[in-house]
């Protein structure tokens, strides 16, 4: 089943909620598995001030190897410096800004700590695209529902369209997710032209037998 979500919400609003509405949908036991398509990856924006460079007799390479470090503890994604800027990039929602801000920087010899957070501004953002996807004019992520190997897509999609209307009611705004895609009806249709052909087919024999 293929869902928009969709609404007059910033993006990243759009993609928190459809984040949300990932994890809502897969706790469905006939559902497997929710892609997210077309969306910006989230990005951990660090800025640090030449005076705070100066002061602390720091690089932009410096910190963004500590930070290197302590992403692969908080799981983060790949980084980019320039200038006064880091950005770390993730594909996924596993990491804060808040978290990195206690990222330990400088260590003294008299063991006292510098963290990124003293010497930083951190914000959470999301990657910088010249396009932003819409549906009807408002801003939009696709949702694409798998269901479990075990179960037909007639029941996936049952699942979740049910799941879809409850989702509705709780949705803030104008927010909406609306089907835009089921596979299903082609699953039906076949079955039923199965099953027509063979009941086509064992009439045919018993005529021939009669």
């Amino acid at each position: 089943l293929d869902l928009i979500l969709h609404g007059s919400a910033s993006p990243g609003v759009i993609r928190d909620t459809a984040e949300q509405i990932r994890t809502r949908l897969e706790q469905d036991d006939d559902i497997s598995l929710v892609e997210l398509r077309n969306v910006r990856d989230y990005e951990i924006h660090v800025e640090v001030s030449q005076e705070n460079l100066r002061r602390y007799n720091l690089s932009i390479p410096e910190i963004a190897s500590a930070l290197s470090e302590r992403s692969v503890e908080l799981g983060g994604g790949t980084l980019k410096s320039s200038g006064g800027h880091i950005l770390v990039r993730m594909t996924e929602r596993k990491d804060y800004a808040s978290e990195y801000a206690n990222v330990p920087i400088i260590t003294n010899k008299n063991g006292s700590v510098v963290t990124l957070g003293q010497i930083a501004e951190i914000t959470d953002t999301f990657e910088n695209y010249d396009y932003y996807d819409t549906f009807n004019g408002k801003n939009s992520v696709e949702l694409v529902v798998n269901g479990s190997s075990d179960k037909s897509p007639v029941t996936v999609a049952a699942a979740t369209r049910k799941k879809v209307e409850e989702i509705n009611e709780d949705l803030p705004g104008d927010l909406e997710i609306t089907v835009t895609g089921d596979r299903s009806v082609m699953f039906q249709q076949r079955a039923e032209l199965l099953i027509k052909n063979g009941l086509m087919g064992l009439l045919l024999v018993i005529v021939l037998l009669a």
